[in-house]
């Protein structure tokens, strides 16, 4: 996406955004402050792998799930254009958002596989 797009985007999609990433740091934020990470013992870090992935494609896949019924009420004359587009906003948002923290997993993977014992 070049600078010449983001300026072209219209002002609710900017708005969008901002509000997107404020919610995301907002709920970063309260997490943060309700861990104390100096009293968590490596027995009680039970997480199950395979069902938090399960549970993050899920919510990933939520706002497509929404755009799709949308974009089909728009065709149906049920829907307003304006409604389909910041869906498809936020469905691009998402998605966008979920490759950013896939890749910062696979580069955190990579340095400790290079990691010396």
């Amino acid at each position: 996406m070049t600078v010449h797009n983001i300026i072209n985007y219209p002002s609710y999609l900017k708005e969008i955004n901002n509000n997107n990433f404020k919610k995301i740091e907002n709920e970063i934020s309260k997490i943060e402050e309700n861990i104390n990470f100096n009293n968590i013992k490596p027995s009680e870090l039970d997480i199950n792998l395979e069902e938090l992935l399960k549970n993050g494609v899920e919510k990933i896949n939520e706002p497509q799930n929404i755009l799709d019924e949308k974009i089909n009420n728009f065709l149906i004359g049920k829907e307003d254009l304006h409604n389909v587009m910041v869906a498809a906003e936020n469905a691009r948002f998402t998605i966008m958002f979920a490759t950013k923290v896939r890749d910062k997993v696979i580069e955190a993977y990579e340095t400790m596989m290079r990691m010396q014992i």
